[in-house]
């Protein structure tokens, strides 16, 4: 699987331009493994989260469709009228070909296994946790310069590996990691609220759309025919 993109090159706002991160100003690797590891643990629980999110979305999304489809061929049975305006080959047949999109669809969405996904995310997540966690106590051996960078080369290495072993987490991921820490970041109110806008939209829009969707279009159809 594809690295991570480890964001190890920040860069600072200030009020005429951008500048590097003080941890890569001072060229230390220490800080820049320190600031990676914290930024990917972040951002791999924030993509746990993600994913756990569209997997339950997902899931209420198609018991509610499933549930619309019963409630069609349910419809000719209890309002008879319906079928004065609707012929009932047609209602049939819609019922049909919409099961059909809805097991396809079903299909789709768990061929993407999104809660084995999410669960790979936070396992990394604990995994780049520990390692931050070494880091830390690595650093403090400041009396022993060789038993210190043999720490940190290990811990460096097995980064890497970590990061081989799992998938990659996406950008939004990141940017909502850093709506958790505005000050470090320096986000403004308008930058969070836009990348929980945007986090929305790429996450759990869809399935809203599609439970609020079919019952707004039978309602709209039924005043057309009337």
């Amino acid at each position: 699987m594809p690295k991570s993109s480890d964001h190890s090159t920040q860069l600072v706002p200030t009020d005429s331009k951008q500048v590097l991160a003080s941890y890569l100003q001072e060229n230390d690797w220490s800080k820049e493994l320190n600031y990676k590891l914290w930024v990917t643990k972040g951002s791999r629980f924030c993509a746990a989260q993600r994913l756990e999110k569209i997997s339950d979305a997902s899931t209420t999304a198609i018991t509610f469709l499933t549930a619309y489809l019963i409630i069609i061929g349910l419809v000719p049975v209890f309002m008879p009228s319906v079928n004065e305006k609707v012929p009932p080959s047609l209602l049939g047949l819609s019922s049909v070909g919409i099961s059909i999109l809805v097991l396809a669809y079903s299909l789709l969405e768990s061929s993407r296994r999104y809660a084995l996904r999410s669960y790979l995310y936070h396992d990394c997540a604990i995994q780049v946790g520990k390692l931050y966690d070494a880091l830390r106590q690595a650093k403090e051996l400041e009396e022993d310069s060789t038993k210190r960078a043999s720490a940190i080369r290990q811990i460096t290495q097995d980064y890497e590996r970590t990061l081989d072993r799992y998938e990659n987490h996406t950008p939004i991921d990141y940017d909502i990691f850093k709506t958790q820490k505005p000050d470090y970041f320096k986000l403004s109110f308008r930058e969070r609220w836009g990348t929980y806008l945007r986090a929305y939209y790429q996450t759990t829009f869809k399935y809203h759309l599609l439970i609020v969707l079919p019952p707004i279009t039978v309602v709209a159809l039924y005043w057309l025919l009337e």
